[in-house]
């Protein structure tokens, strides 16, 4: 789960997606907002994954939910609730967006709901996981951690997640500061380069 993809700036994911691919995992992306850049990837034509645009329309968002309310009434109404009781409309948004999510997911039969970016996406990977009960995790990377972050929220989520990722080991003493509960289940994955694909071909700098 992801705010947008592709993203050209975000090689990292697609990176990800294709490795899990690799290994025959399925994948199913849900993109909670279309990505308007025409520049892409060529890796993006080697994917099998499916995507799933998350609606922008309310009416869609609430037949989902009705669905699910219908199935699991108890579990509706508390997380519901919760996303009520924030006082924020964006957060019930999130929690709209979490019941495409669920829904769709339970008729995929995912097993695992990841999210990458400890904002948005994993909001709504959380609660769609409260919703189904499917484990989830996420990955925390930097703008999301640092810049007008709710670490509260983070820590939250983190306590929730069956793990959480992140890509460096100053991220994970950050992470380990603000959810010192869930400090165990935190695990270091560095951003890589494909050395195969990129190697210097010039010269020591002068100077």
């Amino acid at each position: 789960m992801l705010r947008k993809f592709p993203v050209l700036s975000e090689t990292f994911v697609l990176n990800e997606i294709l490795a899990l691919e690799a290994r025959g995992v399925e994948v199913h992306i849900f993109p909670l907002a279309p990505s308007r850049d025409p520049r892409f990837h060529e890796g993006v034509g080697r994917l099998k994954a499916t995507m799933h645009h998350v609606p922008s329309d309310l009416s869609t968002l609430l037949r989902h939910a009705r669905r699910l309310a219908d199935r699991k009434p108890e579990r509706f109404r508390k997380r519901l609730l919760r996303a009520l009781g924030s006082g924020k409309p964006e957060r019930l948004w999130r929690f709209l967006q979490a019941t495409y999510v669920a829904d769709r997911a339970r008729h995929l039969r995912v097993t695992h709901l990841h999210a990458h970016f400890a904002n948005h996406p994993s909001v709504v990977a959380h609660d769609a996981e409260k919703l189904i009960v499917v484990p989830f995790s996420f990955t925390a990377h930097a703008y999301d951690m640092f810049r007008r972050a709710d670490t509260k929220t983070i820590a939250k989520t983190m306590a929730d997640a069956k793990f959480t990722v992140t890509i460096s080991e100053h991220n994970v003493e950050f992470l380990k500061a603000i959810a010192k509960n869930a400090s165990t289940r935190i695990e270091l994955v560095r951003n890589g380069v494909n050395m195969e694909r990129f190697a210097p071909n010039g010269g020591a700098p002068q100077g």
